[in-house]
């Protein structure tokens, strides 16, 4: 699984540098010799798609997103492993949405192309397709890690 991580980690590098040197470059030449690299705008925003998505597992997978520990510290200990089950499903369940929706999406959207690079347009679709499918592995992983804890963790 560490691998995995390593492979999210520097897709997300990896966008965000090429997302910034597109940008950089953009500005640049936009200010100081009045043109511009036209496809810039639009591969930065697909690299922003993917670093946004890809980030958001590796977020979900290092449990930094936002929880509700208020609530958590209030329950009797013996509650507390139904309660971050609870929340593994509800956060599951909104993801599975959001996935097969991607995915609907995605489909109606082969041979799409942008107006400006003419990069397929799945291109970008497919990285909440990706994001969604990773982020459901994590939280299997969380489910699997949730009871194999002691009761009361």
């Amino acid at each position: 699984m560490r691998a995995g991580e390593r492979i999210l980690e520097y897709i997300v590098i990896i966008s965000l540098l090429f997302m910034f040197s597109l940008v950089f470059t953009n500005v640049v030449l936009r200010f100081g010799f009045s043109s511009g690299i036209a496809i810039g705008e639009e591969l930065a925003r697909y690299a922003f798609v993917w670093c946004t998505f890809i980030g958001a597992a590796l977020v979900l997978k290092a449990r930094a997103h936002i929880g509700i520990e208020g609530i958590r510290h209030y329950l009797p200990r013996r509650w507390m492993r139904l309660f971050d089950t609870l929340v593994v499903a509800i956060i599951f369940a909104m993801n599975g949405v959001v996935l097969v929706g991607s995915v609907f999406v995605l489909l109606s959207n082969v041979g799409v192309r942008s107006p400006v690079s003419g990069a397929p347009l799945t291109l970008a679709i497919a990285s909440i397709v990706v994001g969604s499918f990773v982020m459901l592995i994590v939280l299997c992983t969380q489910a699997v890690s949730i009871w194999s804890r002691p009761q009361g963790e």
